[in-house]
């Protein structure tokens, strides 16, 4: 708020580029006449949708240099890349990838669980490094941070909680090692613990619930309302059989078809019987 007083008063425009929900926790710490309205008096919101071949082209060239980019480019408007096209996936790819892309050759295989966790377990352990406590003592306390997060909801983890979680694994460093995980842009707290990527929420959730028992029992677990993301995570794994959990999800609820055709449609080409309920629930 106090930056956004600044600009106000020097009459410049403060840009923000961030999540969703990062975003609405910002919004409400912000003074109401900070903000810029439209005539309309809807405050003014640009989310970026999926990258069309031009705007991925253009991203590719300012990371890669004009002579990489052409051919890069175009490996990666093949089908197999199409969750690419998301920006903020996009741009992960091209850090992991920066030194490995040359022309005529391929982009290294991945899948956006692989970009994932290495984005996350990247973030843990630097957070262990700066606390003191060590890499392995800080993602000991993020498994028993998720775990504590999962059993919360829908009500949410206080931050109180969060810190014990963490405390009992890296020597009662909980406070010191959540500061650093937020300031990784991992998660953000006001009065409940959340994180700042709802894809990064949906796949460390899908692993927790993936440790929390049978697959029969995960459907149980799972809320129409706010789980979708974490079907499709769970789904394109490739520690699941992508059918038999479908099956499973949809004798629980037919009303799970969307979330899990979206999961199907990420998963692997190598079940015939998963692609032929992907076919069947896209024609419905």
């Amino acid at each position: 708020d106090e930056l956004a007083r600044q600009c106000q008063e020097r009459h410049f425009k403060l840009v923000v580029s961030t999540t969703v929900d990062r975003w609405e926790q910002i919004e409400c710490a912000l003074a109401h006449q900070r903000l810029y309205s439209c005539q309309s008096g809807s405050q003014a919101r640009f989310m970026l949708q999926d990258l069309n071949d031009d705007e991925m082209g253009m991203m590719v060239r300012h990371a890669l240099g004009a002579e990489r980019a052409p051919a890069i480019a175009a490996q990666l408007r093949s089908p197999e890349y199409v969750l690419f096209r998301r920006p903020a996936f996009l741009v992960r790819y091209l850090e992991r990838c920066r030194r490995a892309l040359t022309p005529g050759a391929t982009p290294q295989p991945t899948t956006v669980d692989a970009l994932l966790a290495e984005h996350v377990t990247e973030v843990v352990e630097e957070a262990g490094r700066q606390v003191g406590c060590g890499e392995a003592a800080a993602l000991d306390g993020w498994t028993a941070l998720l775990s504590a997060f999962w059993s919360k909801r829908p009500d949410g983890l206080r931050y109180a909680a969060a810190t014990e979680a963490l405390d009992g694994m890296t020597a009662r460093n909980g406070h010191a090692l959540l500061g650093q995980l937020r300031k990784g842009n991992l998660l953000v707290w006001n009065g409940t613990v959340a994180f700042v990527d709802e894809l990064v929420e949906a796949h460390c959730l899908a692993q927790e619930l993936g440790r929390s028992g049978p697959e029969a029992q995960w459907a149980q677990a799972l809320n129409m309302t706010r789980d979708s993301l974490v079907v499709e995570a769970l789904l394109r794994s490739d520690r699941v059989r992508a059918f038999d959990l479908a099956m499973v999800i949809l004798d629980a609820d037919s009303a799970w078809a969307g979330a899990v055709a979206a999961g199907l449609a990420q998963a692997g080409a190598d079940d015939w019987r998963a692609l032929a309920l992907l076919t069947c629930l896209a024609r419905q």
